[in-house]
């Protein structure tokens, strides 16, 4: 860090702790991908799930090898779609906003604070009374991250006390709330997830940040920003390339080195290049039918497998009302 700050390129000294043995769970995947448990759109939908577990496995498998880059370009592709499209112009455009002016900061981790992130968090989940810890580690790339039962933050960061109230938004009503409802539904897609869920989550999260009133200026700016570092990596970008792509944009180089070491974890996973074609996608959807949402905030359920669950439900619907009306 000290280095770039010196205007020096450095190269990061990556070191990974040891990977978890997934030979049995791989094939367990992909077995299931190929042959799922039941017939029909609902089996089609599990064994989707299945087989993109089994490409985010492969890319934990290949971890600090050459072949990582190539697995999660696999997963994490660059959008050709009009949502792609859509968040490369967004990406351009918001990358060249003009830096916000240097609000109040206050440590992400300080308990005593009721602006930090750590009180506004606890504060939220409080009120909506949801079983959930809210705990610290300094072994993350992001600011936060939610997981069953648990929000991490990132601690000794800075956040504005806006930045605060932003990422806690993004997480609870984005991330925990549907993890939370899933528990109450009988089907196990809602807790599991279907495929490409993960992605339209994201997507829905920065949904909530705009409504919500705190997608300002920065928030674009740092998207587009880490939009376009993405992209690069996905191209072939560099440790030193990627970092310059920050510099180059008017992101301090203590920001820019943060941000390509988030865009290159594992050795360039590039899973940024989700968020901008997902709240397009997202935001288009629910504008032509609001009713998916519900399915979506119900628990880890993507557009395509909303679309299908609400098929097969009007259809089941439709079957026990000519039941009960015909008496057969």
């Amino acid at each position: 860090m000290s280095r770039w700050e010196a205007g020096e390129a450095a190269l990061p000294d990556w070191r990974y702790a040891p990977k978890p043995e997934l030979a049995a769970l791989l094939d367990v995947l992909e077995e299931a991908a190929a042959h799922p448990p039941i017939d029909g759109p609902l089996g089609d939908l599990y064994a989707r799930r299945a087989g993109e577990l089994f490409r985010e496995a492969a890319i934990v498998d290949a971890l600090g090898t050459p072949e990582f880059r190539r697995r999660a370009a696999a997963r994490f592709a660059l959008d050709a779609s009009e949502h792609g499209e859509q968040a490369a112009r967004w990406a351009l455009e918001w990358s060249r906003l003009a830096p916000p002016a240097e609000p109040v900061r206050v440590r992400s981790d300080d308990e005593d604070d009721p602006r930090s992130l750590f009180s506004v968090l606890s504060a939220l989940v409080g009120t909506l009374r949801l079983p959930v810890r809210i705990t610290k580690t300094d072994a993350i790339s992001s600011s936060a991250a939610a997981g069953d039962g648990f929000v991490v933050i990132r601690e000794g960061l800075l956040h504005s006390p806006n930045s605060a109230r932003r990422i806690a938004a993004h997480e609870i009503y984005g991330h925990v709330l549907p993890r939370h409802r899933a528990r109450n539904e009988s089907l196990g897609l809602f807790a599991v997830g279907t495929c490409g869920a993960s992605d339209d989550e994201e997507g829905r999260a920065l949904l909530i940040e705009d409504r919500e009133g705190l997608f300002d200026d920065g928030r674009r700016r740092e998207l587009g920003v880490r939009h376009r570092m993405a992209a690069a990596v996905f191209g072939g970008a560099d440790w030193v390339d990627t970092v310059r792509i920050g510099l180059g944009h008017g992101i301090d180089a203590r920001h820019a080195v943060a941000m390509a070491a988030r865009v290159h974890r594992g050795g360039g996973l590039a899973r940024e290049l989700v968020y901008l074609p997902a709240l397009s996608r997202v935001r288009a959807a629910f504008e032509s039918d609001p009713s998916l949402e519900e399915w979506l905030s119900r628990g880890r359920i993507g557009l395509s497998a909303a679309r299908v669950l609400a098929r097969s439900f009007a259809q089941t619907e439709s079957v026990q009302s000519n039941v009960a009306t015909t008496g057969v």
